[in-house]
């Protein structure tokens, strides 16, 4: 039993619970109407939120580099590409 307590306790604390909010969502989404007010407010805050993290991952660790860089006193070269 001992092998298998860790994958035991990812079971219990790591899938479960996701699995319960996925299953509530669906249940009570499937009674929404697609085209409702509240789903397409919902919908356009998924996206506008999916294109935050898309975004920050895209930039942010591109400006944090040229920053470190520019401290640095270094600069970009060919050798860099």
């Amino acid at each position: 039993m001992s092998e298998l307590s860790p994958y035991l306790v990812l079971l219990l604390v790591g899938f479960l619970p996701n699995e319960i909010w996925r299953v509530l969502g669906v249940w009570i989404g499937g009674g929404l109407a697609q085209d409702s007010e509240f789903i397409v407010w919902v919908r356009a805050v998924a996206v506008a939120v999916l294109a935050a993290v898309i975004a920050k991952l895209t930039f942010a660790p591109l400006a944090r580099w040229q920053w470190r860089r520019w401290q640095c006193g270094w600069s970009l070269s060919e050798a860099d590409f």
